[in-house]
């Protein structure tokens, strides 16, 4: 059996001793939270509801999309729009890079981020977060649909 050492652990025990990121080892968690009270029955297919910004620095731990039933249909996309990572590479933006597929057409929705591309996802630049109707809604009036992304940052 063989111990490996991690990237940060390794800079802690480096003769001489590394920084290593901060938001790594001690990080502090914040979320971003939003909520949208629908004000009609029916949105389609490609409908936006913006969201805040993620903070320059932010990296992607966690995301949830919150919905009760839209009626018979409505499946939504929790993604960000394109930014740039730390190092100033360029982000494609992604419609369902936090949560894909949260379906709340029949019954209620609480979805959170699974093998998403935007897990860990470091973004040098604020990124819109933004909730996307990949599949129209038919009885959504007054209802209110919630997604939060946690991140973490120095």
């Amino acid at each position: 059996m063989a111990n490996f050492n991690g990237v940060n652990y390794a800079k802690t025990i480096a003769v001489p001793a590394q920084k290593a990121n901060p938001g790594e080892i001690n990080g502090r968690v914040k979320w971003l939270h939003e909520s949208y009270t629908c004000v009609a029955n029916v949105y389609a297919i490609g409908d936006i509801i913006l969201g805040p910004k993620l903070p320059a620095g932010a990296k992607v731990i966690d995301a949830l999309v919150r919905s009760p039933s839209l009626g018979t249909t409505g499946i939504i996309d929790l993604g960000f729009a394109a930014s740039t990572d730390l190092d100033g590479t360029a982000i494609t933006a992604d419609p369902n890079g936090l949560v894909s597929g949260a379906d709340a057409g029949g019954q209620a929705v609480h979805k959170k981020m699974s093998t998403e591309a935007g897990f860990m996802q470091d973004f040098g630049a604020e990124a819109q977060v933004q909730a996307i109707f990949t599949e129209a809604s038919d009885a959504a009036d007054t209802l209110v649909i919630q997604f939060a992304v946690a991140y973490v940052i120095d």
